[in-house]
């Protein structure tokens, strides 16, 4: 599981580098996915950050807004 929830996280921060939010966006949300709340908070906000700045880069700033809220009540 973490590895495959580290693999999905790094490829999407992989896709924002090169510029590509839309490319990262399903990995996050895969990461995300696999952890399904297994209260690994640091992978998950990690994931969380990436899925925000994807979020923004697309323009879909209310998701963003929640997103952050979701990691914010998490610590």
């Amino acid at each position: 599981m973490i590895v495959r929830h580290s693999a999905h996280c790094n490829i999407g921060y992989a896709h924002l580098r090169l510029g590509q939010p839309a490319a990262a966006l399903p990995h996050f949300e895969e990461s995300l996915r696999i952890l399904g709340g297994h209260g690994d908070w640091h992978g998950e906000s990690q994931t969380r950050l990436g899925l925000v700045r994807a979020l923004r880069l697309l323009g879909r700033d209310g998701r963003a807004a929640r997103e952050c809220a979701e990691c914010s009540a998490g610590q």
